[in-house]
């Protein structure tokens, strides 16, 4: 079975029902290991790819990747913050 939750935002193969910015939100800290996980996951694959990869081939594949790790990144800083949760990221209704 695919894991995706360290796949990058835009890979074909992610897909969730929950998503705020292309993906879900970390609302537990279940999510909040896996997305830690995925940053992880993400680092080595850099990390790696960094030593193996030519400059050229190295900036083209990483791109995404580190747009994604910094996505991640924000979303667990949110997650810490306490200033994003589904209640708040959910639009306000009239006469509230």
């Amino acid at each position: 079975m695919l894991d995706k939750t360290w796949m990058p935002a835009d890979h074909p193969g992610w897909q969730s029902s929950r998503h705020h910015r292309d993906r879900v939100m970390i609302t537990s800290d279940d999510q909040l290991e896996k997305a830690e996980e995925a940053v992880a996951t993400i680092k080595a694959l850099l990390r790696q790819s960094r030593r193996t990869m030519s400059p050229a081939a190295y900036a083209r594949m990483a791109r995404p990747w580190l747009l994604d790790l910094q996505e991640r990144e924000r979303e667990i800083l949110l997650y810490f913050s306490g200033l994003e949760t589904p209640e708040s990221a959910a639009p306000a209704t009239a006469g509230t």
